[in-house]
């Protein structure tokens, strides 16, 4: 596979909006219209205010400044929001030569009477769509979307959510050797960490051996397993550098969440780094805002089944679950100092944790 990303250069968030709050919504298609051209659009909302304007950023300076445009799927998708339908982001960008990194930082930057007030980044390459293409139903057993284009982009943002926080921290990545992808579903994260200069080795597991064998028809540089919903993994203990897993721990309860934490603590040699998300305070909020929300006395809600993987995962083992920072620091911290924490940092809703094996 060539190699497309120099992970150590990837860059990061502009100086300039260091500190503007993370907001909901998302790039969900950018297409190549001409040369050194690419069209983007997405929506984007600061569910406290509305914006009057956006600005676009790109390579650390402002390129773009435009008004939202409506967007009704928003505005049902997040009824609660009375400025729900004046969210969307439409433009073209002329992106120029993309430097050594493999990919360009966009940043989306909302203001109110000139203020930034939200802000949500984007990893850009014009060729997201030579990215691997899986079928529609095992893309939407990962991310409930049918759309290619949207499934890559996707995986592009969460890449960058990623790397970006092990940047940010000053990971090491020439110690970074053996990888695992732990729930890696068809495999949108192992490419993209695949195509990287570190020359890692990488692993990936998941618990719907259709997806494996996608994946190890289609991404050939992976070696890839499938996982029993319960541990052990068939892995040797201490072997991984770093483990990561997206939207992992959002559909687990808290017995299994515990089970696969010893199970990750187990696999990671001395040092390693687990990378994982949840769906924190914000996702609570914003997911069930209509229900108004609040925690329970330890701050764990896993009361609904999500039926995506019925027939594949075993019967309500599969939920849509909530956690607070608090419990999360709480649980995840008996097993691994907790590096980081950035609520919204994945996606721009779900918490994003950098741990360590003690």
């Amino acid at each position: 596979m060539k190699k497309l990303y120099r992970l150590t250069h990837l860059p990061s968030v502009s100086p300039a909006n260091v500190g503007v709050p993370l907001m909901r919504g998302y790039i969900d298609y950018i297409k190549p219209v001409r040369e050194g051209c690419i069209a983007v659009s997405g929506w984007a909302v600061v569910s406290e205010t509305s914006m009057h304007a956006y600005a676009v950023w790109y390579k650390g300076r402002e390129v773009l400044r435009h008004t939202p445009e409506k967007r009704p799927d928003v505005a049902t998708y997040a009824s609660w929001i009375p400025h729900g339908a004046e969210t969307g982001l439409s433009f073209e960008l002329d992106i120029g030569e993309i430097g050594p990194a493999g990919a360009e930082m966009l940043e989306i930057v909302a203001l109110q009477k000139g203020r930034p007030i939200g802000l949500l980044t984007q990893l850009v390459r014009p060729d997201v769509d030579s990215f691997p293409s899986p079928p529609e139903d095992y893309m939407y057993r990962v991310v409930h979307t049918r759309n290619l284009n949207f499934f890559k982009v996707g995986a592009l943002k969460t890449f960058g959510d990623f790397v970006g926080l092990m940047n940010k921290n000053r990971v090491d990545w020439d110690l970074i050797k053996r990888v695992l992808d732990w729930e890696c579903g068809c495999g949108r994260l192992s490419f993209q960490f695949l195509s990287s200069d570190p020359g890692i080795q990488l692993d990936g597991s998941d618990i719907d051996p259709f997806a494996i064998d996608w994946c190890k028809a289609n991404i050939a540089s992976g070696r890839f397993s499938v996982l029993n919903p319960m541990p052990p993994a068939p892995y040797d203990a201490a072997v991984f550098d770093l483990i990561f897993s997206y939207s992992v721990f959002t559909h687990l309860t808290r017995d299994v969440q515990d089970h696969w934490l010893r199970e990750m603590h187990r696999l990671l040699k001395p040092g390693g780094y687990f990378l994982a998300t949840t769906h924190g305070d914000f996702a609570l909020s914003f997911s069930l805002a209509k229900l108004n929300p609040v925690w329970p006395h330890d701050g764990f809600w896993d009361a609904a089944l999500d039926p995506t993987l019925d027939g594949i995962a075993p019967p309500s083992y599969y939920r849509a679950t909530y956690q607070s920072e608090i419990f999360t620091r709480k649980s995840f911290g008996r097993y691994f100092d907790i590096i980081d924490y950035v609520p919204r940092g994945a996606n721009a809703f779900q918490d994003l944790i950098l741990m360590r094996k003690r």
